[in-house]
């Protein structure tokens, strides 16, 4: 395994399915996509870039139902 890549755990990929999986929630989706991205950017890169992914496609999904 090259030094670039993470051994993906069990909780990563819970964190990761719950930052998406938030996305029924609107507004709060949001949200929980923002708080495991902070709280996960230092531990796992994977897992926070999933977060982050989800949270950017949550606001566009919500800008869009606004505008």
């Amino acid at each position: 395994m090259s030094e670039n890549q993470e051994v993906l755990t069990t909780e990563n990929r819970l964190l990761a399915a719950l930052a998406h999986g938030a996305v029924i929630t609107q507004g709060l989706g949001l949200l929980a996509g923002v708080i495991v991205y902070v709280t996960q950017r230092e531990k796992s890169r994977w897992a926070a870039f999933q977060a982050l992914q989800a949270a950017v496609y949550q606001l566009a999904t919500l800008l869009v139902t606004i505008g």
